[in-house]
């Protein structure tokens, strides 16, 4: 029988009685109290929203049809959710087919905050934290739960489109790890290696299935405070909601006068693809950087001599991947995870528009309209009406490829091949849909399982 919803009341409880509740549910919540525990610290943070939306609200969200909300929600969140619906837990019996009631609620709830909180909407990472809510509480509870993880437990600037919540927490880390760890901070310095392409989806999914529960709470000596961490979260936020609101003030075109390259030392650039044109015989591509800086340089081959003329384009940080599509057109991904769209006339160049992916691009191709993104988180992120100057309707398809990198992708015929670990797999260019895997190696010790899929 389900327990009735948990009414709190307004009682204050005394401090040692909080610190007693927190130890207690680091310590291990038993099986059989969890739905109660969850559901009693979820309606905490939330009654004053249930009171103000009334006890039929996620009743009346779940009936809505033929709104302008239900309609923004079909143009821009159904299709990634029903995309992500089969893969946010595959291997549970609750959520392995279509036909299985977790998926139906777990499609039910998303909708449901969809239509609560427009601005937000749905964000990847919160499949999971429903999912996970769904094994134990039914989906109104579930619905209240995102609610008061998203706009209680955290900053809405966490699960927004720019994820600056998140990334200023990434820094706060990169802090802890030079005090905690300075040789693991320092050995990924000096491979280029951003922190937070590991680990911002942690932070996302609130370290869904990223680390074994019984390491969550482990004493790893002395931290700074709650007070210091969270007053470095606040600074950190703040410089990167300034940075985004300059981006969103930039003029597009770069001209010489506020455009041209600073002077940087050549010897520190890192050149990250060099692209000859299809379209024009002689000339190409050079695209550099380093952790803070990123350069684009055009090349012209006439009669046996080659010269490179830099580009009046500049990135505030490195340029992972490159693909021209057209005489004039191309797209640069950028290691904080953007990718910009650019126009060329000559050595001149216009950022027509940009946009900001969940990880790092690894790769980028282009066939027929759509540009393939390979993320570092394994995420493969479609992109369509890319040519378009200023697309009225981008949209943005993400589809977990697996826990690795996905270091390669080329487009052959009306398939995707995707390389990530040591196995390929198939997609199709057009449906989206994942045709077949295979491995190119497998573990020493044998067995049909790789040896990064037990990983």
């Amino acid at each position: 029988m389900t327990t009735p919803p948990y009414t709190p009341t307004t009682t204050t409880r005394p401090r040692h009685h909080m610190v007693e509740t927190r130890n207690l549910c680091r310590a291990g919540i038993p099986n059989s109290l969890r739905p109660t525990v969850w559901r009693r610290l979820i309606y905490q943070k939330v009654h004053e929203a249930r009171a103000i939306y009334g006890k039929y609200y996620y009743r009346n969200l779940c009936s809505i049809q033929e709104s302008d909300a239900e309609r923004m929600f079909s143009s821009n969140h159904q299709k990634q959710i029903n995309l992500d619906l089969l893969r946010t837990m595959p291997n549970n019996i609750h959520f392995m087919s279509a036909n299985c009631k977790g998926v139906s609620h777990l499609q039910q709830v998303l909708r449901a905050f969809c239509l609560h909180n427009g601005y937000l909407g749905y964000c990847q990472g919160m499949n999971f934290l429903a999912a996970t809510a769904l094994l134990f509480i039914g989906p109104e509870d579930a619905f209240w739960f995102l609610i008061a993880i998203t706009e209680k437990y955290f900053d809405r600037s966490y699960f927004d489109g720019n994820l600056a919540g998140a990334q200023a927490d990434q820094e706060v880390l990169k802090e802890l790890l030079e005090i905690k760890y300075p040789s693991i901070a320092s050995h990924l310095l000096s491979l280029d290696i951003d922190l937070a392409t590991i680990t911002l989806n942690w932070f996302i999914a609130l370290f869904f299935d990223a680390v074994p529960f019984s390491l969550a709470f482990e004493d790893i000596g002395t931290l700074p405070s709650k007070e210091i961490l969270r007053l470095k979260h606040h600074a950190y936020l703040k410089i990167l909601n300034e940075r985004l609101t300059k981006r969103q003030r930039t003029c597009n075109i770069l001209t010489p006068e506020n455009g041209s390259i600073s002077s940087v030392d050549s010897d520190d650039l890192l050149i990250s693809d060099i692209v000859m044109s299809e379209y024009e015989t002689g000339v190409g591509f050079v695209v550099a950087g380093n952790s803070s800086h990123g350069f684009m340089g055009r090349i012209f081959i006439e009669k046996g001599r080659a010269e490179m003329k830099n580009m009046n384009i500049q990135f505030d940080c490195r340029v992972t991947s490159f693909v021209l599509v057209r005489k004039d057109m191309a797209f640069a991904g950028l290691i904080s995870g953007y990718i910009v769209a650019l126009h060329f006339e000559g050595i001149q160049g216009t950022i027509l528009w940009e946009v900001k992916l969940p990880d790092t691009t690894l790769r980028l191709i282009y066939s027929v309209g759509k540009l393939f993104a390979a993320l570092a988180n394994g995420t493969l992120t479609v992109l369509e009406n890319v040519e378009e100057k200023s697309p009225t309707c981008l949209e943005l398809f993400h589809l977990p490829m697996g826990a690795a990198a996905l270091s390669d992708a080329i487009v052959i015929g009306d398939e995707v091949w995707i390389a990530t670990a040591c196995k390929i797999i198939l997609v199709d260019s057009s449906s989206l849909t994942t045709l077949s895997t295979f491995y190119v190696a497998c573990s020493s010790a044998g067995g049909g399982t790789s040896f990064f899929e037990k990983v």
